[in-house]
């Protein structure tokens, strides 16, 4: 038989569900819903934060040298340079006189940080930069200025961290906000001149392009584990399986044609999301499209192994949805989906390296945004062909029992 069994197998499968709408909107609707509302649920980042501006700071006196004009004394206040560098799209800033109300406010719930400038924030910034050598470079005019020793100039951002990305970005974006208002007073006197980051991959990666490839593989298991399942338990209650285990077709023809359906619709899936991901929330590809869709059917079918495996223990297909959680939640929490492995406790680490997701995910992303080929990403290809291999062989066996024990018992009726 062969090749015709297999595609006949492959046609029947189709046939089957050509005829179920339900099975075929799920097919399609289903990637592009998982991926819409997993894009704008995590691919944006805090906006609009309530954030309580305390600015007690007193300035402080430079003398100002103008050519043809004599030396006048002025009160400079840098505060003010340092708040318009603040992202108006992160902060909904509230201006406040008090530090004890404000505070007041972060610990009802009523705001999420405060950013507090002492009296001493000016002359401590300029003491500092007067150590670097010429202030009227910093300053952007000629002047002398007394430096007086100051016990507390730095900002204090007081943050509520019960919500971990909105207190990570409060205070990585006052970081860049110091940062811009130094880099425009004076670039050469720039404590950042002393950091030149330089990006080997990904320089503008957002968080999105990160989980992205591992929800690419989370639906896709998903989604092959309930077609698979629920097929296999459905045509064995309907006796269908029974009647191809009689025919002349052999039972490795059934994995295979089981196989090629699977294959094509975890391709289609695939490519829906990339689609999706692409145009909706510009999810960055480098790397060779062919190769990331060959990585994905290549861990469709290692799956479709297992979903037979599993399969075969549940008797109806109330049961067969049951194992779902067993395959789902492991790999979310541990096969570095959100967030990164190293990320996670040592003792847990090695749990991933048995979860076949994690090697999806992270070949994806090599060639999604490292834009890896397949020699560096070998040693997750050989893990997934591995993981394929294996399974499909124990699916085979396990069909092999089934066509054999139902010949057996058809024989003794005989």
């Amino acid at each position: 038989m062969g090749a015709r069994a297999i595609l006949a197998v492959t046609k029947n499968n189709f046939r089957q569900l050509s005829h179920d709408k339900r099975t075929v909107g799920m097919i399609v609707m289903m990637p592009i819903l998982f991926i819409v509302l997993f894009g704008f649920t995590f691919a944006g980042e805090p906006e609009n934060i309530r954030t309580l501006l305390v600015d007690a700071d007193d300035g402080a006196e430079v003398t100002v040298n103008l050519t043809g004009l004599p030396p006048f004394t002025q009160t400079i206040t840098l505060s003010d340079e340092f708040i318009d560098n603040l992202d108006p799209k992160t902060f909904n800033l509230v201006h406040s006189d008090d530090l004890d109300s404000s505070l007041n406010e972060v610990e009802e719930g009523r705001a999420w940080a405060i950013i507090y400038f002492p009296p001493d924030f000016t002359q401590g910034l300029l003491n500092w930069a007067s150590s670097f050598g010429n202030l009227s470079e910093f300053l952007g005019i000629n002047v002398t200025f007394d430096v007086v020793p100051v016990e507390d100039s730095k900002i204090t951002v007081y943050v509520d961290g019960s919500n971990s990305q909105v207190a990570a970005k409060v205070i990585a974006e006052v970081g860049a906000a110091f940062a811009n208002t130094i880099q425009e007073q004076s670039p050469n006197m720039s404590f950042t001149a002393f950091v030149s980051p330089e990006f080997v991959y990904g320089e503008n990666v957002q968080f999105i392009d990160f989980f992205a490839p591992g929800i690419i593989g989370l639906i896709v298991t998903m989604m092959t584990i309930i077609l698979t399942i629920v097929s296999f338990v459905r045509e064995r209650t309907n006796g269908t399986l029974d009647r191809l285990f009689v025919s002349p077709i052999k039972p490795y023809d059934i994995v295979l044609g089981y196989t090629v359906t699977f294959s094509i619709i975890a391709l289609i899936q695939s490519v829906i999301l990339l689609v999706v991901a692409s145009l909706l929330f510009g999810v960055t590809f480098v790397g060779s499209i062919l190769l990331a869709l060959g990585l994905i059917v290549l861990y469709a079918i290692g799956i479709l192994g297992l979903g037979i495996l599993l399969s075969t223990l549940a008797k109806n297909e109330f049961q067969a949805v049951q194992f779902m959680p067993i395959i789902i939640i492991p790999s979310i929490m541990l096969a570095g989906i959100l967030w990164p492995i190293e990320s996670m406790p040592e003792f847990i680490r090695p749990i991933s390296a048995f979860i076949p997701l994690t090697y999806l995910a992270s070949s994806l992303r090599s060639v999604m945004i490292r834009g890896w080929g397949p020699i560096e990403i070998g040693l997750e290809v050989a893990v997934l062909v591995a993981f394929a291999v294996v399974l499909l062989g124990i699916s085979i066996l396990i069909i092999y029992k089934k066509a054999n024990r139902l010949g057996f018992r058809n024989k003794k009726k005989v």
